[in-house]
């Protein structure tokens, strides 16, 4: 409007100065996004880096994974503001692998797997999951993650949330299925925001394995969990294992 306003008083026709206010307001438009809007999280939406345009060329995940590794990190460096979470880490995660990492809390293990999940960009080095980016959506149908601290709707019965994470798979395991081997048939007409904490966590690991993951990252996974609850989980970490699935857990319990 100021921009109008001052080019009305140029002693010019307004077939002169109508195409100037429009390529002017154009420009400004165009450096307002470039330097505001870019870098902000609906920036990287419209650039196509948080959710790839070209997702559906990427190549097939069984050919992409031919030698073996279905996730790296090759020197990655990752920053929070002064705080370095990980300096050059190399690692390798490979086909029907059982990989866990150990460390205290804010030792970077849940960096680098939001960095597998394509949750955060690496400041340096190279992430691969499945052959390929994070970011793209065919590498993202090949997982299942359970993540430490998670919040799901509470007013959900335990296998809407099962039946709901599921649909988002070609070849989900049946709704029965997942309860079943995360012992939890008995919850499956309870609201969410109704169990304890170790049930919550049951929860979260039938919606890890809905939808049958070439690679389940699980974080801190028998965390909260009573002696029983947690001797299934592992059994169920073997049966996956057996299964081919890879698996990158971290954990303080050395069992």
């Amino acid at each position: 409007m100021a921009l109008q306003v001052w080019v009305g008083d140029w002693p010019l026709h307004w077939g002169v100065k109508f195409p100037f206010v429009v390529l002017a307001s154009l420009a400004l438009l165009l450096l307002s996004y470039h330097f505001l809007v870019r870098s902000t999280v609906i920036g990287r939406l419209l650039n196509g880096k948080v959710h790839p345009r070209h997702a559906v060329a990427a190549a097939p995940v069984e050919a992409a994974v031919d030698d073996g590794v279905v996730a790296s990190l090759c020197g990655v460096s990752k920053r929070y503001g002064k705080l370095e979470a990980l300096t050059t880490v190399d690692l390798e995660l490979r086909r029907g692998e059982l990989l866990a990492l150990l460390g205290p809390n804010g030792a970077g293990k849940s960096t680098a797997i939001s960095l597998w999940l394509g949750l955060h960009d690496a400041d340096a080095g190279i992430v691969r999951l499945l052959g390929g980016s994070p970011q793209e959506i065919a590498r993202r149908q090949g997982l299942g993650v359970m993540m430490q601290d998670v919040e799901l709707p509470k007013d959900l019965k335990v296998h809407e949330l099962v039946a709901l994470s599921a649909s988002y798979y070609a070849r989900p395991l049946s709704v029965k299925e997942a309860l079943v081997r995360a012992g939890i048939t008995a919850l499956a007409n309870r609201p969410y925001g109704k169990l304890s904490g170790g049930q919550k966590r049951q929860v979260q690991f039938a919606i890890a394995i809905c939808g049958r993951p070439k690679v389940l990252f699980l974080d801190e996974p028998t965390v909260g969990l009573d002696i029983q609850a947690r001797e299934l989980m592992w059994a169920n970490i073997r049966a996956l294992l057996r299964e081919g699935c890879s698996i990158l857990l971290t954990t303080h319990y050395l069992e």
